[in-house]
């Protein structure tokens, strides 16, 4: 009776391991890793800016990482929706794919929120919810959430006009836009209100740092110049040699720099005013969120020697904060088959 038991164990393993009978994982989420690395390092960038700390080089660095400028700027309007400078839509693929044109405002490295823009908005034809794939998700969001129609489910339906794109670059796609900008870009930006400093200068060392094996950071890998057009594989931003720092200054190597000699210990720049007040209801954390951050300059004399060791040991990796967790789980409960064999 006994080997019977095991072998009925035995049996239930095999089955396990060659079908796969596991519970199911969450949807297939397009862009999710580069997303999930580039909004880690906009969250971070805001917790240091709104810090004080660091230095001027690098605080102007931040400011052209969330802004696109080293000067001006506040978070208080970013939350507040869609920026009117990107409601006239151009070519996708020279917004998002190569610096070949002439427009200084809309390019590849702008800014974070304008890559976050090319990688998590929806393209031609509802690319990447087409009914024929098992997408689900880009960018961790819905078609819904990202501007599709209510009607159309987990889908964007082809011909309908949905997305942005080379050749949609219409009322649709600003549509489109503008709820990539309220359900991933501001979710980027009041994480990083709530982002405790320490831990946002751990995420932004590890997040930009490029294997050796590469020459792309994660988030810019993986496609040609003038590719990322918004059809078919297309939803990605790319960084091609032709964004030269003088005419398109980008946000990824001085912020990469600044870091690099920054000073933690003193607070050279005052504690952003950008995160002050609420607009539309937007940013009703921030005031409260930020409200430590004079009192922890009045303090830095305590805390002077500990910001100095954390700033040459801040290479651990902490890739899982601000990653969605999908909580599945990899293997079928064993103690379900331990409780077969012992009855």
């Amino acid at each position: 009776m006994r080997l019977m038991k095991f072998l009925t164990v035995v049996m239930l393993a095999m089955v396990i391991g060659v079908t796969g009978i596991v519970p199911s994982g969450t949807a297939t989420d397009h862009n999710g890793e580069k997303h999930e690395a580039l909004c880690s390092i906009l969250a971070s960038a805001v917790s240091i800016l709104n810090s004080g700390r660091g230095g001027s080089k690098l605080q102007g660095a931040l400011r052209r990482a969330i802004f696109g400028s080293t000067t001006g700027g506040n978070i208080r309007t970013l939350l507040g929706g869609l920026p009117s400078i990107h409601y006239d839509l151009g070519n996708r693929k020279n917004w998002c794919g190569t610096c070949t044109h002439s427009d200084s405002d809309h390019y590849p490295g702008k800014s974070i929120p304008h890559d976050l823009l090319c990688l998590c908005t929806v393209g031609g034809n509802g690319y990447p919810f087409t009914s024929d794939g098992s997408i689900r998700q880009l960018c961790g969001k819905s078609a819904t959430d990202l501007g599709c129609d209510v009607g159309s489910g987990s889908r964007c339906h082809n011909g309908n006009g949905h997305g942005w794109s080379d050749s949609k670059q219409g009322e649709q796609a600003r549509r489109h836009l503008s709820a990539t900008w309220d359900s991933v870009v501001n979710t980027c930006l009041q994480n990083g209100l709530n982002l405790d400093l320490d831990k946002a200068r751990q995420i932004i060392g590890t997040k930009l740092k490029i294997e050796e094996e590469h020459s792309s950071p994660i988030w810019a890998r993986g496609h040609s110049i003038g590719s990322c057009g918004g059809e078919w594989g297309g939803i990605c931003v790319n960084y091609d040699s032709w964004c030269d720092p003088q005419t398109y200054p980008q946000w990824l190597k001085p912020l990469q720099l600044a870091l690099e000699t920054a000073d933690f210990a003193s607070v050279e720049v005052t504690p952003a005013q950008a995160t002050r007040g609420t607009t539309n209801g937007k940013a009703t954390q921030v005031s409260r969120v930020r409200r430590g951050t004079d009192t922890a300059s009045q303090n830095t004399h305590q805390s002077e020697t500990d910001n100095q060791q954390l700033h040459t040991t801040d290479t651990k990796p902490i890739s899982h904060i601000l990653k969605k967790e999908d909580g599945t789980n990899l293997t079928q409960p064993f103690w379900l088959l331990c409780a077969i064999f012992l009855n």
